[in-house]
């Protein structure tokens, strides 16, 4: 596939993927700090932790879409991001120190944050510049 990728998908699974992906930010962002609290953090560390999706968000999705781009294959990216971004989610069910959970957080957020750009860009080449068949689907 190249910028064909995503036309073959049906609007219910591209707007499948935008729940389950805004459920789990949804979900993560409202619940994962008090999860940190309960295992005892102070609230500096906490916020450092959350905050650093945002930090990763600066180079990340760049750099994902560079390699989505160079190897055309976006939907191959995505799947193999989101993989290993649950893989290192995993990680938290056993490390619950501080820096193993830095570094947990950096891969997995690293990894997540080419999700969501890579998708948008198949939904608008789905859209075909049609803003309507967008909002649909999103």
């Amino acid at each position: 596939m190249s910028e064909t990728q995503g036309r073959d998908m049906s609007p219910a699974a591209l707007a499948n993927f935008y729940f389950w992906y805004f459920a789990f930010i949804g979900v993560f962002g409202t619940y994962f700090a008090l999860y940190l609290q309960s295992l005892g953090f102070a609230a500096a560390q906490i916020a450092l932790l959350m905050s650093l999706q945002q930090f990763v968000r600066i180079i990340s999705p760049f750099l994902w879409g560079w390699i989505a781009d160079h190897l055309h294959r976006r939907v191959p990216v995505i799947r193999i991001t989101l993989i290993l971004a649950s893989l290192a989610f995993s990680m938290l069910l056993i490390f619950r120190d501080w820096v193993p959970m830095l570094a947990i957080f950096a891969l997995m957020f690293a990894f997540w944050s080419a999700g969501l750009p890579l998708f948008e860009a198949i939904v608008i080449g789905y859209a075909e510049g049609d803003a309507g068949r967008y909002a649909r689907i999103r």
